[in-house]
């Protein structure tokens, strides 16, 4: 077996006195990574953790609300009792209804049921496209406003929708009023723009530009 020499020694000891530093270098560089990628993750999310629930939501609706009242400022006055078939509703009446959505935010943050009964839900009646926009940015300013003002721990307390005397759900306010509210407006907005397409009226963009807008 051939005996380690002095020179080996020395080389050795070279070889660790290079590979040190780059180690070093390396575990640098990489801590280095992570805390730039830490810092950008928290630059990027400040908003979103820092912002209230209400907040937060308020803002969505309004978002919405302008592509809404886009669709809204189309229903012609002089089709208001047409309707697609004999089970749909009248294009009035579900314009009005698209217009009267935002009030829930009030039952559902005020209220810890709502029953659901003949005459409970206040409909909103509106003869005129310009009645029917005035209804409903009143009722998406009153709605923003009150999400705007509510605690982050009332979103998260129940509340009830029943229907004549029989609980249908119950959900955390915050869930409510995406469901009862945002999803819902989407939903009967949805409706619309097949309406006002079967009437040859030129649908406007929501998320994109629109068929009538290329």
């Amino acid at each position: 077996m051939r005996r380690e020499t002095a020179n080996d020694k020395r080389e050795t000891s070279n070889v660790k006195r290079q590979t040190l530093p780059v180690s070093v270098v390396q575990i640098s560089l990489l801590f280095a990574g992570m805390m730039v990628n830490i810092s950008f993750a928290a630059i990027v999310n400040y908003n979103f953790i820092s912002m209230a629930l209400g907040t937060a939501l308020a803002g969505e609706l309004n978002h919405e609300a302008a592509g809404t009242r886009k669709l809204l400022s189309r229903i012609p006055e002089d089709k208001l009792d047409w309707k697609p078939h004999d089970k749909s509703m009248p294009l009035g009446r579900l314009a009005c209804h698209v217009a009267e959505l935002p009030q829930w935010v009030k039952l559902i943050l005020e209220q810890d049921a709502f029953n659901m009964v003949p005459g409970a839900f206040n409909r909103l009646k509106a003869a005129t496209t310009e009645e029917l926009l005035q209804q409903f940015d009143e009722r998406i300013q009153e709605a923003a406003d009150m999400l705007s003002e509510t605690a982050d721990e009332r979103f998260q307390t129940k509340w009830s929708f029943v229907k004549n005397g029989v609980a249908a759900y119950e959900l955390p306010r915050k869930i409510a009023v995406r469901q009862m509210v945002m999803n819902h407006i989407v939903h009967h907005r949805a409706q619309l723009t097949v309406y006002l397409r079967l009437l040859n009226v030129p649908v406007p963009g929501l998320y994109g530009p629109s068929a009538d807008e290329q």
